[in-house]
């Protein structure tokens, strides 16, 4: 990590929710990202849009929803995508 963890008093540090502790981590974390992307993967209704959206909110990136890229491209949506069932 970088020293954007460090740049806060040690009391906002502590509280979780303290707005210069989220400033800094969110600091941090764009900084070892650098270019990259970030990628959530998980099941199906696991909470990945959103995590990714608050995520995005927090870090100012910008959000891309897989699921939707891939329904504009396959013309079904993906709860509707079933395996072959093995007879």
């Amino acid at each position: 990590m970088t020293d954007a963890l460090f740049q806060s008093t040690p009391e906002a540090m502590a509280e979780p929710d303290h707005p210069d502790r989220q400033a800094s981590l969110a600091a941090a974390v764009k900084a070892g990202l650098g270019q990259r992307s970030l990628v959530l993967v998980g099941m199906m209704g696991a909470g990945k849009t959103s995590v990714g959206k608050r995520l995005a909110a927090v870090l100012d990136m910008p959000f891309v929803d897989a699921d939707r890229k891939s329904t504009r491209l396959n013309s079904s949506h993906v709860s509707e995508s079933r395996m072959p069932s093995s007879a």
